[in-house]
């Protein structure tokens, strides 16, 4: 099962290794509970108004893509004070259609 995590973690003062260094403060954050996904960068969000108060002028929150460890849960990785949210990551996948609905024909 795949995941996705909006973690918190330390601004980087160079633009362009942002990605980077978010994703190895990701990772070394979340290490005893998740193995990120190094082919899904960290990416950028801002924050709702709900997490305003939570985010420092230093900070940033980010959005991960990982697997949690065979014997860790959801709620475990969101018990992590640095975690602001956690998703499953299904797989969506596309179905046919039936019938003769404006649906089906495509229009």
């Amino acid at each position: 099962m795949r995941i996705m995590i909006e973690v918190l973690v330390d601004r980087g003062p160079d633009q362009a290794a942002r990605a980077e260094e978010a994703f190895n403060i990701a990772s070394a954050r979340l290490s005893e509970l998740v193995n990120l996904d190094p082919a899904y960068p960290p990416v950028p969000v801002q924050p709702g108004s709900d997490d305003l108060s939570l985010v420092g002028p230093n900070q940033q929150l980010v959005l991960v893509r990982g697997q949690p460890r065979p014997t860790v849960t959801i709620d475990m990785v969101r018990e992590l004070p640095q975690v602001i949210r956690v998703w499953r990551d299904d797989q969506v996948t596309a179905f046919p259609l039936e019938g003769n609905g404006p649906m089906a024909s495509g229009s």
